[in-house]
């Protein structure tokens, strides 16, 4: 008797891992078929086998331990309670909703905690009916529900639902843990429908069970060959990792496969090439003449790498006559989304005006897709820089001389963040004003002008000044302006009716600085953070560094330029030497050039980097990095260890590799010790 309960017992656990693995395959076949249109069929074949090895495996486990537990249903009625909680738990930190339910998008996070919650409980009846879909409940009182066709509409439903909010209400890239925990949650919900459908049918796992066998085993160690087999390149994995399930997947397997618990695996494209040892890994720091290729890229190097330094300014102030500079920055503004740079929609008709008489840079790209990225590397004027310890901009030139003045709108959620980012800046300025709430009220791109203006009347005529003004307005999140044209109620709509407010309250700030120029030398930049780009229904960045979050835009005006727009890609890394060159500043070692004498045509080939936001917050780097030239972009994904090339104005992978973007493949690599 006990025989035949344990053979019946096992049949259920045969039968349910193959009904998951076929769930997760086809999950993965469907997420193929709807995503990109990157597939080839060594990818589509490893990421099937890979697909139903991770199901099998993970149902064969749950089986075994419903098994374990089947005569202490309280067990596992804990162990589902726990798990449930936990989960819940983790998405409620991973989102910061406990965090946001005091600031100014509570309501959101009444949301984000409501749907967390959710997920919890969907976790928990999920659960609790898999011993019944393992047959463990036959002749007992059963968690799954009777009416087969209900319990497959039930869990068909929360299948899709989940998949919705992944796709279109969630921010895609952003919350990265989020997302993966629905993907398992799709998968788990697609197992229990198929479990549920076939349960109408009359096939219970005991049954199917009976059937497989042993072949079972075959199907799992064919999968497992399949997928070792089929993915043996770069290539693939690119594909797999641009699919959102497999990428799911595939992170899973490896982790999973990190034996030695660095964050690398050994397998499967996980890049550690001594997987027990856990200092040595593609992150690690590589030591120079050890013999060991510590970062996995290379091999050792033989002579050290230093990371270069900032040079130190002169210590006595040298007052001399310069160029005044005014820099605007603008947060968060693609380019192509005004007019100045050839938008259907007229959003910046001040802008497309006061531009005739400055150089208009047709490609700059940002150095960071963050403002916590961007702005640093903007006033170091260096490529990755991470802080505003050493300001290098501010410090040279205050050290000629220069009257210093800022006036910072810092946003309003993350306000107190990035001025505790800006504070170093204080020191080198003689007036330094932040805000982000006035009186109650949050602060628009129109006060942000008046006190500007308020500032310019405040410089000393008898010495070159630098006025940098940061406006935050089209930046998340979006407010309505009557006086300016609204576009329409989607998300592109509103940002489009934010760039065109900001235009509008640029204009007297513009028409005052035109007015400086007849009576003193000025420089004027204009430029913006970062882009943005869509994410699922509404938009964001920081994430990627898609080629929308990088294009911003810039213009560069002074009395001797001469009007004119330039194709040639340039970096705002650029706006420090250019900058520091008006001001005859004695130049250090910049990452920039003067965009003052940047021309089309020009011999002058330049290697340009950018990283994005860190959005896995535990980690101490950004998530990505490219390395561009005119022609081509590199792309390095730093968190899935995947790499590939495109056109420096696309994001669309190359199935081959260009003989000129060998070079930025290189340089990017050598790049990541400033990373570190």
């Amino acid at each position: 008797m006990i025989e035949k309960r344990v053979t019946v017992a096992f049949a259920g656990i045969r039968g349910f891992t193959l009904v998951a693995g076929s769930s997760v395959a086809g999950i993965v076949l469907l997420d193929f078929v709807l995503g990109p249109r990157t597939l080839n069929a060594a990818a589509l074949t490893g990421g099937l086998g890979l697909a139903f090895l991770f199901g099998a495996t993970c149902a064969l486990a749950a089986g075994l331990l419903v098994r374990a537990t089947a005569r202490l249903r309280w067990l596992w009625a804990a162990f589902s309670l726990g798990g449930a909680l936990g989960t819940t738990a983790l998405l409620l930190t991973w989102m910061n909703v406990l965090e946001r339910l005091t600031g100014p998008r509570a309501s959101l996070a009444l949301v984000a905690a409501a749907a967390c919650i959710a997920v919890g409980i969907t976790v928990l009846l999920s659960l609790m009916i898999l011993p019944s879909l393992l047959g463990h409940d036959r002749g007992r009182a059963s968690y799954m529900p009777r009416n087969a066709i209900l319990g497959l509409s039930i869990t068909l439903t929360a299948a899709l639902a989940f998949a919705a909010v992944d796709r279109w209400l969630l921010f895609p890239g952003l919350y990265l843990p989020v997302h993966r925990a629905l993907h398992f949650l799709v998968l788990l919900q697609s197992t229990c429908a198929l479990g549920f459908a076939l349960e109408a049918l009359g096939w219970r796992s005991q049954r199917i069970g009976d059937y497989v066998g042993s072949a079972l085993l075959c199907l799992i160690v064919g999968a497992a060959l399949l997928a070792t087999g089929a993915l043996r390149s770069s290539g693939e994995y690119h594909v797999l990792l641009s699919h959102s399930y497999a990428r799911s997947i595939l992170t899973a397997a490896r982790k999973a496969s990190d034996v030695d618990a660095d964050g690398y695996s050994s397998v499967l494209g996980g890049g550690d090439c001594a997987p027990l040892a856990s200092s040595i890994h593609p992150f690690a720091d590589e030591l120079a003449g050890n013999g060991v290729d510590d970062d996995c890229y290379g091999g050792d190097v033989k002579d050290p790498i230093a990371e270069p330094s900032l040079p130190i300014p002169p210590t006595e102030e040298q007052p001399i006559t310069a160029s005044s500079v005014v820099l605007v920055t603008i947060d968060t503004v693609r380019a192509d989304r005004m007019s100045v740079y050839g938008a259907s929609r007229n959003t910046t008709p001040v802008l497309k005006a006061w531009s005739k008489k400055a150089l208009v840079f047709e490609t700059a790209l940002t150095p960071g897709t963050t403002t916590y990225t961007a702005l640093p590397a903007i006033l170091q004027g260096r490529y990755f820089a991470r802080n505003l310890t050493q300001p290098l901009l501010p410090l040279w030139l205050r050290s000629r001389g220069y009257f210093m003045a800022a006036l910072l709108d810092v946003g309003g959620e993350h306000g107190e963040k990035l001025e505790n980012t800006l504070r170093p800046l204080r020191e080198t300025f003689d007036s330094y004003e932040t805000s982000y709430k006035q009186a109650g009220e949050w602060l628009n791109d129109e006060s942000t002008t008046k006190r500007a203006l308020a500032l310019l009347a405040k410089v000393p005529a008898d010495r070159p000044f630098f006025l940098w003004v940061h406006y935050m307005g089209p930046h998340l999140p979006d407010t309505s302006h009557p006086e300016v044209p609204s576009f329409g109620a989607e998300g592109f709509d509103r940002y489009d009716h934010e760039i065109a407010f900001a235009d509008r309250a640029l204009a007297p700030l513009l028409a005052r600085l035109s007015d400086i120029e007849r009576n003193r030398s000025l420089l004027t930049i204009l430029t913006s953070d970062h882009g943005e780009e869509p994410f699922g229904l509404g938009r964001n960045h920081g994430a990627t560094v898609r080629f929308d979050a990088l294009r911003v835009p810039l213009l560069v005006r002074a009395q001797a330029i001469e009007g004119a727009r330039i194709k040639e890609p340039v970096s705002t890394v650029d706006i420090a030497a250019t900058i520091l060159a008006a001001a005859n500043a004695s130049h250090p070692q910049l990452d920039g050039v003067d965009l003052r004498f940047v021309r089309d045509g020009q011999d002058r080939p330049r290697t340009m980097f950018a990283v994005s936001g860190n959005i896995d917050h535990w980690l101490d780097r950004p998530n990505m990095a490219a390395a561009f030239n005119r022609d081509w972009k590199v792309t390095l994904d730093l968190t899935n260890l995947d790499e590939w090339v495109s056109p420096v104005d696309s994001d669309e992978p190359l199935p081959q590799w260009p003989s000129g973007a060998t070079a930025l493949r290189v340089a990017l690599a050598e790049s990541l010790v400033r990373l570190r």
